[in-house]
């Protein structure tokens, strides 16, 4: 990271957007402490610098993650796998966390009749909205998806678009980095772009993305006139 300095607003879904190898996974690292924190610098969260804390620490304080490859328990069917998510740090009982679990999984629009079947054999869209169940069950008031969108179709995508700002409706502020620019570009309050590790662009998502210096970085100079 070089210098790299923003602020997100309560309620924002803030975008993240950046060729390959610009720094955004790295990004959501430093901030989350998985699997490793800055070296330098400060995370501020509410008024509290984090950046310090072991990241389970940084999770109880509010800030949760997920990943790029879905990380579900494989043998744990979906329910107990938000189960899990909602009994992690909070004295809840198991009978209070299922009926959480079962109110965030029909949140989420995950079908009923695949509830019981192991996480690990789910169709990948269905992953995909087990992940956010399970995130809303850490109860987070700031919630980093890494590139939700990928593997799905694009009636998946315009799916996964509106269980977005259904989290946000629900009272998290999101930080979404994701490759599939329609998504990014529907969904997001402010964009940022990195490159190299550097920021090179941040505001509207639509003058963002016709600023010259955001179009090289993703398509490269032009080739000089013959």
């Amino acid at each position: 990271m070089n210098d790299v300095s923003f602020e997100v607003m309560p309620g924002q879904i803030f975008g993240i957007a950046g060729p390959n190898g610009s720094g955004k996974s790295t990004l959501f690292n430093l901030l989350t402490g998985i699997p490793f924190g800055p070296d330098k610098g400060e995370v501020h969260f509410d008024g509290r610098d984090v950046s310090g804390l072991p990241a389970y620490k940084i999770a109880r304080a509010g800030i949760v993650r997920s990943f790029q490859k879905d990380a579900t328990f494989e043998s744990l069917s979906a329910r107990q796998t938000v189960e899990v998510a909602a009994a992690y740090g909070r004295p809840v009982g198991w009978r209070e966390a299922g009926a959480e679990a079962d109110g965030l999984l029909d949140l989420m629009g995950f079908p009923a009749r695949r509830r019981d079947e192991p996480s690990g054999s789910l169709p990948i869209f269905d992953k995909k909205r087990l992940a956010l169940a399970s995130g809303l069950a850490t109860k987070p008031r700031l919630l980093l998806l890494d590139e939700p969108a990928s593997g799905l179709t694009k009636p998946e995508v315009e799916s996964l678009a509106s269980l977005i700002r259904t989290v946000r409706r629900a009272g998290v502020t999101i930080m979404l980095v994701e490759h599939v620019l329609p998504l990014l570009l529907s969904v997001s309050d402010t964009l940022l772009v990195m490159h190299h590790g550097s920021v090179i662009a941040r505001g509207l998502p639509d003058v963002v993305f016709r600023d010259p210096v955001v179009v090289e970085a993703y398509l490269g100079r032009r080739a000089p006139a013959q």
